[in-house]
């Protein structure tokens, strides 16, 4: 559901807009009318509906800074006249809704902007796919070290990217047998091991919308994942598939074992057999061991920061760092979580923020640049987490650097 927060000050328009009540198929929900732009974007929606001009409120400037540092739509609104029309697409408004406002007219307009919103969505689902992989991972590794309660498993499990309700996720633990491995790589592949066990990961749930896969652990020939699926867990028929189809496209041959099942993610934390799943899935028995704050755990997270602090800017993710320290990843993952009180993944976006930061108070790039310069490509997704870290957007954080030091 995409949220709306409209911006008017007119009574009679505020009323127009209170009495709209937008369709609850079109996948909108005005949540809110309110006076100024400041308040519109202290609620983040995803659509702002804002006047062209009125006494207090510019929509065309507002249009101009949200497009640069933002993924909000914004729809003006005003009396049908040319300048007013005009004015609303020169500045790069998503759409023009003409005064006095009727209903099937702002569906309409809705619907074609839900139509780029989820394009939008999809391309930067794809776009984030390391930070979203790395979360997954992370969080199942701490599931299986017990280093997570049932109240944060519930909590974290909406940054997973997963479109399942969270009561209704089964999971399933599978190993993937990959024959000949090394032959394939040398004659089929050539882009080495990590890269071709990423790519069967994302052929999984390319081939099968209604499977997410995410990779635990891997040996010389198998890869240990847990697939994630609604209601019921992924039965052979899906995997007979999956087989074939690797088969047919890639000429991979593979096999697959059932390790475990639980038909909820509540189950598996409070009832999964993590000694089973660790055997199985070759993970070093030492994570199940009460870690300990030794000179040796303090050294391992000293170098794990030292490593991030030299690559911050490259994509790196948990199995990296941990492979530099020389620790499995879900022990890597427990005794970061335990030596910094920070999980992995956001303390690497802190660093990288921190860095945006400085880069925002000391130069004058532009925002995507500054992006690129900390580890993200796409400068939309690098302002949105910008925003999350500083409660600002990069010009709005700019903009108080340089009125702070004047």
């Amino acid at each position: 559901m995409y949220s709306i927060v409209v911006i008017a000050t007119a009574k009679h328009i505020i009323n127009d807009f209170n009495s709209l009540k937008i369709n609850e198929n079109s996948g909108f929900l005005i949540r809110g009318v309110v006076k100024t732009a400041q308040e519109a974007l202290e609620l983040n929606p995803d659509v702002i509906i804002c006047p062209v001009k009125s006494e207090t409120v510019d929509g065309t400037g507002l249009t101009e800074n949200v497009k640069q540092n933002m993924n909000t739509k914004i729809l003006l609104y005003g009396r049908k006249t040319y300048e007013s029309v005009k004015l609303a697409f020169d500045c790069g408004a998503d759409g023009y809704l003409a005064l006095p406002a009727e209903k099937n007219e702002l569906e309409l307009l809705l619907e074609r902007m839900k139509k780029q919103m989820d394009k939008n969505k999809e391309n930067l689902t794809k776009n984030v796919y390391l930070d979203t992989s790395e979360r997954r991972n992370e969080f199942f590794t701490d599931i299986l070290s017990d280093n997570i309660t049932e109240s944060e498993a519930y909590e974290r499990y909406f940054e997973l990217g997963i479109d399942i309700p969270y009561e209704r996720l089964a999971v399933s633990f599978i190993k993937i047998h990959i024959k000949d491995l090394d032959g394939y790589i040398k004659t089929n592949w050539k882009y080495g091991k990590d890269s071709l066990f990423t790519a069967v990961n994302n052929f999984i749930e390319k081939s099968n919308s209604k499977i997410y896969s995410v990779i635990l652990n891997y040996s010389e020939e198998e890869l240990y994942t847990v697939m994630l699926t609604e209601n019921d867990g992924v039965s052979k028929y899906q995997l007979e598939n999956i087989r074939k189809t690797l088969n047919e496209i890639m000429t991979l041959d593979i096999s697959y074992e059932f390790v475990a099942l639980y038909s909820s993610v509540e189950k598996f934390v409070k009832e999964g057999s993590k000694k089973e799943i660790y055997d199985a899935f070759g993970i070093s028995d030492e994570v199940l061991t009460d870690i300990g704050a030794t000179v040796e755990s303090e050294k391992a997270i000293y170098k794990a920061k030292e490593y991030i602090a030299r690559r911050y800017m490259s994509e790196i993710g948990l199995n990296d760092v941990a492979e530099k320290v020389g620790l499995s990843a879900a022990y890597f993952s427990r005794l970061f979580k335990q030596e910094t009180g920070e999980n992995f993944i956001d303390y690497l976006i802190k660093v990288r923020m921190e860095k945006a930061k400085k880069l925002f108070e000391e130069t004058t790039a532009q925002a995507k640049e500054i992006g690129e310069k900390v580890g993200y490509k796409k400068g939309k997704y690098f302002g949105k987490l910008f925003k999350n870290y500083t409660g600002y957007t990069p010009t709005e954080y700019r903009a108080k650097m340089h009125r702070k030091s004047s």
